[in-house]
């Protein structure tokens, strides 16, 4: 954390802040940020009952999707990071998809939001939005053509909040993520499957290694939410920014690392198996130009993706490493 506790960012301490979806991998490195700003009370948002040792964080076990319990934590609230949603569909025997459910819960929000006043609602939206990007490093003024229903919900969600903004006065930003990276990594993720091919199988299986995609670290991200939570731009309702490293890395590349770092340990090489190589991939490269948020808040990446892979690896691998 380079120089979040600066005069610039304190000002965030002073809002009422809630966190949608705070128990993520991605909430929890903000929480942990705004805690040492010293911000005074966060309402953090569960599907389950959570509690905290540190008094100022205030869980609420809360329906999302429903209005009336929206409203509760909405209410006294100045400052939102909604970072709640679905990004695999596995709601079965509902009438509502897992993406419905995203554009729903986004929808009950900025109605409440609306009808408490608050000042501000900063969104992660997701890089897929742009879908194959004609361009690269992909600005934000790129064509959107997502493709994927987990991307069209986002971009339906971004509609959502621009809809809002353009009504009431509120402020809203949208942060345009790539692949977040260094916390507890589902094996969905490529990250995750690495990790967990080399636990279970001592080997890396993967599919498609030379895709290229933008890895930022969440300690990088959170910051980036932060500064964004604090920009002050009095002549815009709406901003909207990508959240990201502008290095592209393929998915090979994180293999060698992986592979290095194994050597580097004494256990050996590590063998490296590609699965389908020749399946067609929708979006073979996608990283994005961070120029914009840099210049708004004077906010760049700190950690690479070799340190940050490399202590994502020490701590998940420990246990094999004893073996």
């Amino acid at each position: 954390m380079k120089n979040i506790l600066n005069q610039s960012l304190g000002k965030i301490i002073n809002e009422r802040i809630l966190v949608t979806g705070a128990s993520g991998i991605i909430g929890k490195q903000l929480t942990e940020y705004l805690l040492l700003l010293g911000a005074k009370e966060i309402v953090c948002t569960s599907r389950i009952r959570r509690t905290s040792s540190d008094k100022r964080i205030i869980w609420k076990k809360v329906d999302l999707t429903s209005e009336d319990e929206m409203q509760e934590v909405v209410k006294e609230r100045s400052l939102i990071f909604h970072l709640a949603g679905i990004k695999y569909d596995t709601v079965s025997g509902s009438a509502v998809s897992s993406y419905g459910l995203n554009e729903l819960i986004t929808s009950n929000l900025m109605k409440c939001a609306a009808v408490h006043k608050i000042k501000k609602v900063i969104f992660t939206s997701s890089a897929l939005v742009y879908g194959k990007p004609d361009k690269l490093p992909v600005r934000e003024n790129h064509e959107l053509r997502p493709i994927s229903p987990y991307a069209k919900s986002k971009l339906s969600c971004e509609k959502i909040l621009l809809e809002f903004a353009s009504q009431y006065p509120l402020k809203i930003v949208i942060a345009r993520c790539c692949n977040i990276y260094g916390g507890k990594h589902e094996p969905e993720t490529v990250i995750g499957r690495i990790i967990q091919s080399i636990r279970e199988e001592n080997r890396i299986q993967l599919y498609h290694l030379n895709t290229i995609r933008d890895f930022i670290h969440l300690e990088d991200a959170a910051e980036g939410l932060i500064r964004l939570g604090a920009y002050d731009d009095s002549k815009s309702s709406a901003i909207i920014s990508n959240l990201t490293t502008s290095r592209g890395t393929s998915i090979k590349e994180l293999t060698e690392l992986a592979q290095s770092y194994w050597e580097e340990q004494g256990k050996g090489q590590l063998e490296v198996m590609e699965e389908s190589p020749d399946a067609n991939i929708q979006i073979p490269e996608l990283f994005l130009d961070n120029s914009f948020l840099k210049k708004i808040t004077d906010w760049s990446p700190a950690v690479n993706i070799e340190e940050g892979l490399k202590r994502l690896l020490d701590r998940e691998l420990k246990d094999s490493l004893n073996h």
